[in-house]
This record gives structure tokens, sequence and C-alpha cells, in this order.
């Protein structure tokens, strides 16, 4: 389809799909994958501590018990697997605005 464009057709579906794909900020993107480290880090280790059983989260376990903390631990590992993937949107972003700066900078 591209390919019996001109340049400067070419040139606009580049652009308008690098709008469609590009929807957070420079700022934003950094934040949300800082976030998401974060939350990759905490996350997994709260699902090692409740797997182990650890008795200070038991608490914190549906109905106080043994497997209740099981499936604490498989939730938090879900949230965990949740946060790879914003992570990886994020560093997509920031690879997209990356792009725009530099296409910006060639432009001026």
């Amino acid at each position: 389809l591209v390919q019996g464009l001109g340049d400067t057709q070419r040139g606009r579906v580049s652009k308008m799909a690098m709008t469609l794909t590009h929807f957070c900020g420079p700022k934003c993107s950094w934040c949300c994958l800082i976030i998401s480290v974060w939350g990759i880090i905490m996350l997994f280790l709260l699902g090692i501590l409740f797997s182990s059983k650890a008795t200070g989260l038991i608490r914190d376990a549906p109905d106080n018990t043994t497997d209740g903390m099981n499936e604490a631990a498989k939730n938090c590992y879900i949230a965990g697997a949740i946060y790879i993937g914003t992570l990886v949107i994020s560093f997509w972003q920031i690879q997209m605005n990356n792009r725009a700066a530099a296409a910006l900078s060639r432009d001026s």
C-alpha cells in the first residue's frame, strides 16, 4: 500500500501512523516505566513471601488461611505480569517519543 505512494504521501502516512501509536508524552512514559519497575519488584516479592507462607502476612491472606496465602500469591504474580505489560508499553512510548523528537529536529 505504501509502496505505490509518492514521497509526500508516504510521509503523511508515516506521520499519521506515528500519531496513532503515540499516545503518551515523555514525562508520563518515564513515570509509568519507573512505577512499573517498582510494581514488578514489589508484587513478585510479595508473591514469593505469600508462597513461602510468611507468618507476618497471614492476616493479609483471604480467610487468614494458608490456602488464602496461595491465592494471594497467585494474585500477586498476575498483577506483576500486568505490570510487565505496562513496562513494555511505557518503553515503547519512550521510543516513540524519541523518534518524534528526532523527526522534529530533522524537520527544523
